[in-house]
């Protein structure tokens, strides 16, 4: 088995993209991985606006939501604890969610794609799609999944 030395960690700030987070964060402190940590944009919306807050001028919704998506990702990486931090390289990308995922692990030579899943069935996945299950098919690397508990499906005891 190669080395494992850069982990990739493609976020949407979810719940179960944060425990995906923590868990690659976990896996590069032990391994001595560096970490890159992505969020990808949908594609972009050319409406000029003048949202609240938004640099303080009219501006694009696309910049608008860069702006809240840096944000975000500030707060996420100020949760990793400093005991064993490892090296992290944060980064926000424009594009198709699946096919930027892969391209970034190709071009960073990622040995390792940890993502969360959201565990969409029927309906909501022919709608929605599957980012995970396409990154699984096209990732340059293996993909480990990571899914929160559903907490309908526990089974209490009577």
């Amino acid at each position: 088995m190669p080395a494992i030395t850069r982990i990739l960690v493609p976020v949407d700030f979810s719940p179960c993209s944060r425990a995906a987070f923590e868990y690659g964060a976990s896996l590069a402190s032990q391994l001595g991985a560096s970490l890159e940590v992505l969020h990808v944009l949908g594609p972009p919306n050319v409406v000029n606006l003048d949202l609240p807050g938004a640099l303080g001028t009219p501006t694009t919704f696309k910049r608008y939501e860069r702006t809240l998506a840096a944000r975000e990702m500030e707060k996420l990486l100020s949760d990793v604890s400093h005991a064993g931090k490892p090296a992290i390289k944060a980064r926000i990308e424009e594009g198709d969610a699946a096919a930027t995922i892969v391209w970034i692990a190709e071009q960073r030579g990622c040995e390792l794609i940890v993502m969360g899943t959201h565990g969409r069935t029927g309906l909501a996945r022919v709608l929605l799609g599957s980012v995970a299950e396409n990154v699984v098919r096209l990732a340059p690397c293996p993909v480990l999944t990571v899914r929160l508990p559903d907490e309908a499906a526990v089974v209490r005891a009577s």
